[in-house]
């Protein structure tokens, strides 16, 4: 994808633009915000990274709690 390819190039301010048009398309890709962390890593940007590396732990979080209200209830004690 595009941000992959600026980050490459270590054109960390293409691949944050594209990243985030990426983000704006498909607010809930975890793909873009994980790259988009690394990047602001990479950066000294510690308080971005940490807000995107959150949205992240967030998204799975949300995806876990839906997988588990999906399993059927465990069978009573004995």
């Amino acid at each position: 994808d595009l941000g992959a390819i600026y980050t490459r190039r270590k054109d960390y301010a293409g691949a944050i633009a594209a990243l985030q048009h990426a983000m704006d398309l498909d607010a809930a890709e975890p793909d873009a915000h994980y790259r988009l962390a690394r990047i602001y890593q990479t950066l000294g940007k510690t308080a971005e990274s940490k807000e995107e590396f959150a949205k992240v732990e967030q998204h799975y979080n949300k995806k876990d709690e839906s997988l588990a209200s999906k399993l059927p209830s465990p069978p009573p004690p004995r």
